[in-house]
């Protein structure tokens, strides 16, 4: 007959049988307490009043050290449909840096989710059935809370069942936390245990009988070899003690649960029902608040770290749990009775960073690589720098928990960090500069960093200058600005290009160089279709603009009218520009003189290149000193009008002439000359 394994007697036989692993309880025996107050030298305290049976916050831990949090402090929640339809709700919330979960279960039900009979805690995707609980074993919901304090990770335990029919009422509680996400075949519902998976077990005998929380983890065949079971490994504690038979229950075999480690014997854990004849307020309740009767609420707390779940500096990661009861704390005897679950609870003692890259405008296709590097460090070790496109995002689980971490994004050429945004995850860094690209932070156990990264894309510019002269090359010079700076100096074919500009509105502008005047000029500013009649125009450009811009300066005919009489009389010469009235007259003028250059600024028909200038009256009267451009006549001189234009007609009669068109660059001459009357030969009938 194999005698029953007491915690020393296991400890006993695993040290004899497997020596290297002494280490083992060595880690046991110095480490922190998850305990409310912790007392004992190097220990951690949790200040979270777990040792009460009581919801709220006393204040003082059970010890007499001071508390500051307990379960009604996540009040209020909100209890969610979205995923399942009550009475199997479930809420989420978080409180001084501890995260909480709750899970609803239907109570006093035939469609309550049971296991089926005769099913042990060691049944690996066991049967579901529906079906009512009994009294003592009808869970109305469950509770879990995590936080990391100086580098250990913490979990709390609770649950809630219907009233009792006794206060002596046992409760037999088991916590599955699962690694995986790998549905049973018989029943998605639940998902199959991977080595490494644990089981808390709360054992209450009823009346005011103390709790006891064991620990179990899932082995297999390999739990001898493999570094991960054995305590070999980066985990320094063996997920079994006896090695001739590693299950709890020593009949079976592995796949198993491995031994139970009593948790609260070894200081790592402590757990409380609520005493018989109390009542505690439950803020949380699905339904609004709720009072709790005798021996109707539980709760424990357990630190992670100590018990070897969690070693410091390696990452391990659960993401499902459920609660079930148990028919008693026979593990070899319990039938599993009540489910609460399973649902998603994320309990880890390392953090996740996710970097997420956008780009205005969006790419499209993804091109530009923008590169990043991180100062935080994963079981692996440090993470090589990275690249990501736009749209990509890149995630780096198994982060060891650190302060003053850093992410940094190196500029890529055409693009400004223009954002950066870590409202995605719960970890809100401790600083974000656009100016270097960097975030810094701080993660714990669960925490989760995402940043999304917005790089604009720069805007390009290119200007250059067409001088249009119909009759030779232009001599103009012209002085090509952007906003206020000078970009190019020169006449035709000038031009400058800018191809990094943040987005904005510019100013495409051009001044007159040397020995030249804007007003020979008809300038326009074209740019991307949209033209401007001046010289100067503002230029938008969005994030990733490539515009155009051309400078078209037009140069403007000009006409010069000269007077030829063979006598001394004195005339007025006018140049009408555009047909609608003479707007211009030189006075008293004789022969030999002229106009001098009038420059033609009516634009008849026509654009760029094709542009046509006009039309130009051109009329003369007898000078009379007055200030009136109306034609006065010509004294009976008889006017004759010669012209060098190259369209239209070049000579004509009368006191006007009429130049329909000109030519960009034109520079006309032309001439007026007057006969003198001249009297007939004879008068007839005079004597």
């Amino acid at each position: 007959m194999k005698l029953q394994k007491t915690p020393l007697r296991r400890v006993m036989s695993f040290l004899t049988l497997c020596l290297p692993l002494m280490l083992v309880m060595g880690f046991y025996s110095g480490q922190a307490q998850a305990i409310c107050n912790a007392t004992a030298s190097g220990t951690v305290a949790s200040m979270f009043e777990d040792d009460d049976g009581d919801l709220d916050l006393q204040g003082t831990c059970v010890g007499e050290g001071d508390a500051d949090m307990d379960w009604n402090e996540f009040a209020p929640v909100t209890w969610s449909t979205e995923d399942f339809p009550a009475p199997y709700r479930t809420t989420t919330s978080s409180a001084k840096g501890w995260f909480f979960a709750g899970k609803e279960d239907d109570e006093v039900s035939n469609s309550d989710t049971a296991f089926a009979g005769g099913v042990k805690q060691d049944d690996n995707c066991p049967k579901l059935k529906n079906g009512k609980a009994p009294n003592k074993d009808d869970l109305s919901r469950v509770y879990l809370s995590s936080k990391t304090v100086d580098g250990h990770t913490l979990l709390n335990l609770a649950w809630a069942r219907i009233p009792q029919n006794s206060d002596t009422a046992s409760a037999h509680v088991g916590f599955e936390f699962k690694k995986g996400s790998m549905p049973c075949d018989d029943d998605p519902t639940l998902t199959k245990r991977e080595v490494g998976d644990v089981l808390f077990v709360y054992d209450f005998e009823g009346g005011n009988e103390p709790v006891v929380l064991t620990l179990r983890r899932w082995i297999d065949e390999n739990y001898l070899t493999d570094e991960k079971q054995n305590g070999l490994g980066d985990n320094p504690v063996a997920f079994w003690t006896d090695m001739a038979s590693p299950c709890d229950i020593d009949s079976n075999s592995p796949p198993c649960w491995g031994d139970a480690v009593d948790l609260t014997a070894l200081g790592f854990a402590e757990a409380d029902v609520n005493d018989v004849g109390s009542t505690v307020f439950d803020e949380l309740a699905p339904n609004g608040p709720e009072d709790l009767g005798s021996v109707q609420f539980g709760e424990a707390g357990i630190d992670l770290t100590a018990a070897g779940v969690f070693p410091q500096n390696t990452c391990q990661s659960f993401g499902r749990a459920f609660a079930v009861s148990r028919s008693s704390g026979n593990s070899g005897q319990a039938q599993m009775k009540d489910l609460v679950g399973p649902g998603n609870f994320t309990l880890a003692n390392c953090g996740t960073v996710i970097v997420r890259k956008q780009t205005v405008p969006d790419e499209d296709p993804n091109s530009t690589d923008f590169t990043f590097s991180t100062s935080v460090m994963t079981n692996s070790g440090a993470v090589p720098n990275f690249t990501l496109k736009d749209d990509g995002v890149k995630t780096i689980f198994d982060v060891l928990p650190d302060s003053g971490l850093t992410v940094t994004e190196t500029p890529s050429a055409g693009y400004d960090l223009t954002g950066i945004d870590c409202t995605a995850g719960n970890v809100v860094p401790t600083a974000a500069s656009l100016a270097t690209g960097t975030v810094t932070f701080d993660i714990g156990s669960s925490d989760i960093l995402d940043c999304t990264y917005t790089n604009t894309a720069r805007s390009a510019i290119a200007v250059v200058k067409d001088v249009v002269n119909a009759c030779e090359d232009d001599d103009g010079e012209f002085k090509l600005y952007l906003d206020t700076d000078l970009k190019a100096t020169g006449g035709d074919g000038a031009s400058f290009a800018e191809d990094s500009l943040s987005p904005g509105t510019y100013e495409v502008s051009e001044q007159a160089g040397a020995s030249t005047a804007l007003t020979s000029y008809d300038t326009y500013i074209t740019c991307n279709g949209t033209t401007t009649n001046a010289a100067s125009a503002s230029v938008s450009l969005a994030a990733g603009d490539d515009k155009d811009c051309t400078i078209t300066n037009i140069r403007r005919p000009t006409i010069q009218v000269t007077k030829l009489v063979f006598d001394s009389s004195k005339w007025d010469l006018l140049v009408d520009d555009g047909g609608d009235g003479f707007d211009y007259e030189a006075t008293d003028k004789g022969n030999g003189e002229s106009t001098g250059e009038v420059v033609i600024m009516t634009i008849d028909s026509g654009v760029g290149e094709n542009t046509l200038y006009g039309p130009v009256v051109l009329g003369e009267e007898a000078a009379n000193s007055d200030a009136n451009t109306t034609l006065d006549g010509v004294n009976g001189y008889a006017p004759t009008w010669d012209c060098n234009n190259s369209l239209g007609p070049v000579r004509g009669t009368g006191e006007s002439f009429t130049i329909d068109q000109l030519r960009p660059g034109e520079e006309v001459q032309c001439t007026v000359t007057n006969a003198a009357p001249v009297a007939g030969a004879c008068s007839p009938g005079s004597n």
